[in-house]
């Protein structure tokens, strides 16, 4: 028992080691930051690469909406997805739910939002 889990242990410990999603944005974006500042001020623009993205808020850089982007691609590419505001009631979420043929287990996440943050799975 002792020893699966320590093998446990040391395989996920390696995962997140060698896959940087996991680690501290500050890890992730330090060394990509002069970079940025150089290219920032070569092209005279702190957004300079909103133009890779120009249908897309910032470019995509900075908490863009999903939803906006989700509208801009044909449905057969991302799964089956709603909108949910807080404005909506129980019912009409329900609603929507069954109109777009979505059943429990659901992944619920932020229409804003970066590298999972907030992401949950629903159960009921």
């Amino acid at each position: 028992m002792f020893l699966s889990n320590l093998k446990y242990k040391v395989k996920t410990f390696k995962i997140k080691v060698c896959s940087w999603e996991y680690w501290p944005m500050y890890i992730v974006y330090f060394p990509v930051s002069f970079y940025y500042v150089y290219l920032a001020i070569k092209a005279k623009s702190l957004f300079f690469f909103s133009a890779a993205n120009p249908s897309i808020e910032t470019g995509g850089m900075f908490f863009e909406s999903k939803w906006k982007i989700f509208e801009l691609l044909p449905k057969k590419y991302f799964p089956k997805t709603i909108l949910i505001t807080p404005e909506c009631s129980i019912d009409s979420i329900y609603s929507q739910m069954s109109g777009a043929i979505i059943t429990y287990p659901i992944i619920a996440k932020p229409d804003r939002g970066e590298r999972g943050w907030c992401v949950k799975i629903l159960h009921n």
